[in-house]
């Protein structure tokens, strides 16, 4: 397990939401390998910002599996020259 953290933690280190990953591997033939975005503005509206991102109370949508993992989001920089 990595660094659990806060979504005020997240969002203090400059995420600007959360990756969602559907680790469901066993349950699917062929593994769920779903994955979504939550801006930081809805998940501090639903959770707080206490809340640890390995608490969230996620299911994949796609095959319902419980087992979702929760990263910051962070925007990357606009890049120069382009």
């Amino acid at each position: 397990m990595g660094v659990k953290i806060t979504i005020g933690a997240a969002r203090a280190s400059g995420a600007v939401g959360l990756l969602l990953y559907c680790a469901n591997y066993f349950e699917t033939p062929g593994g769920c390998r779903h994955d979504s975005k939550m801006t930081m503005l809805l998940a501090v509206a639903l959770f707080g910002e206490e809340k640890r991102l390995d608490e969230l109370p996620f299911r994949c949508s796609v095959c319902g599996g419980r087992e979702v993992d929760v990263r910051p989001w962070f925007a990357s920089a606009p890049r120069k020259g382009r």
